[in-house]
């Protein structure tokens, strides 16, 4: 016989209307922690949809073979998340969306958390989605670090030095166009994360949180600023942050010494084009699915004023680069083929042939 159980709502952990650009992934973390209970719901328009432990993630983004609940979890269901209970151990985990199409499509989630009644969940409760008395701030250093499509923050610890406990809480990493100093913020997300509530007069240590990295435009250089917020009366409130002195992005053109060059280990490709009358340019790509085909995604385009030795060919709708450099290494490729397309408003390079 089930046992009775009372909770009343703490926050929003997360809600949100987004879409997955084609063949692309979406990842989203969360904590669970004893004392609370966790209702997830959303629906999509053709989505896989998977939860998945944080130990998978990287097999995941990688198109890795990785674990996942198949409780939880369907492929092509429209209804996932679905409305569900999340019946999990205490840890970290991630909801986790795959469009295997070559459109893109939408989706909403969200995560809600309720404290058990009968539990102080580590501390004090608000009682409600507004803070009361809680007082947030980061302590000690912090970081962050960029891999290819994932963007990880680090901070030594995040502290709720008040008497009640926090409303939900969100690290986000921004790229601004100048310093920020606090007020209203405008800029560029590059990714976000969320956190539990936190119980007045506890903190939490070794902070670090994976998730999906979102450049800003190229061609200049961006402020970069790790902002710690708190859900308060259905928005989030930043209630601290740290700017880093060193800029993102640059402002001057790529440098190379080679008209084509891959790295494998983060999946960028770029490569200057004879695109005839529109004279030499340089494409800078990110690779975006390996199977069933080897997908990249023209993120940026821009003029070459490099030597048209060794530039592609392009004729038709295909693009033959004559020689391919491997970044950090002596290898190369021959006569590597791809097949241009487009959808929308984005450019996809298909591999379709290699010598």
């Amino acid at each position: 016989m089930a046992t009775q159980r009372r909770c009343h709502v703490v926050d929003t952990y997360f809600s949100k209307a987004t879409s997955v650009s084609a063949n692309g992934k979406l990842w989203q973390g969360f904590t669970i922690q004893a004392g609370y209970t966790y209702v997830m719901e959303g629906c999509n328009t053709g989505l896989d949809f998977f939860l998945i432990p944080a130990s998978s993630l990287n097999a995941f983004t990688s198109n890795g073979t990785f674990s996942h609940y198949p409780d939880y979890s369907a492929e092509s269901d429209p209804n996932q998340p679905g409305l569900a209970t999340l019946n999990l151990a205490p840890g970290d985990y991630y909801l986790a969306f795959r469009n295997p199409d070559n459109e893109k499509k939408a989706l909403v989630y969200a995560l809600y958390v309720f404290q058990d009644s009968n539990s102080g969940g580590g501390g004090s409760s608000s009682g409600g989605s507004t803070s009361s008395g809680s007082s947030m701030s980061m302590d000690g250093s912090l970081g962050y670090s960029v891999s290819g499509s994932n963007l990880t923050m680090t901070v030594d610890s995040i502290v709720n030095s008040g008497n009640g406990t926090s409303g939900t809480l969100q690290l986000s990493l921004w790229a601004t166009t100048s310093r920020y100093s606090g007020g209203e913020l405008t800029g560029y997300i590059l990714g976000e994360s969320t956190l539990n509530p936190l119980s007045g007069g506890y903190h939490y240590t070794s902070v670090s949180r994976v998730t999906g990295f979102d450049p800003p435009p190229s061609g200049r250089s961006y402020y970069v600023t790790l902002i710690l917020s708190e859900y308060r009366n259905n928005n989030f409130v930043i209630v601290d942050y740290r700017n880093f002195d060193n800029l993102y992005g640059s402002s001057a053109a790529p440098a190379t010494t080679s008209a084509a060059e891959i790295n494998l280990q983060t999946g960028a490709l770029n490569f200057a084009v004879n695109a005839g009358s529109s004279g030499l340019l340089y494409l800078q790509t990110s690779l975006i699915s390996q199977s069933p085909s080897i997908v990249f995604r023209i993120d940026e385009v821009t003029g070459w004023s490099g030597s048209s030795s060794g530039v592609a060919s392009f004729v038709g709708n295909v693009i033959t680069i004559p020689l391919l450099r491997v970044t950090g290494s002596s290898g190369t490729y021959s006569n590597v083929k791809f097949a241009l397309s487009q959808s929308g408003n984005t450019y996809y390079l298909t591999l379709i042939g290699i010598d």
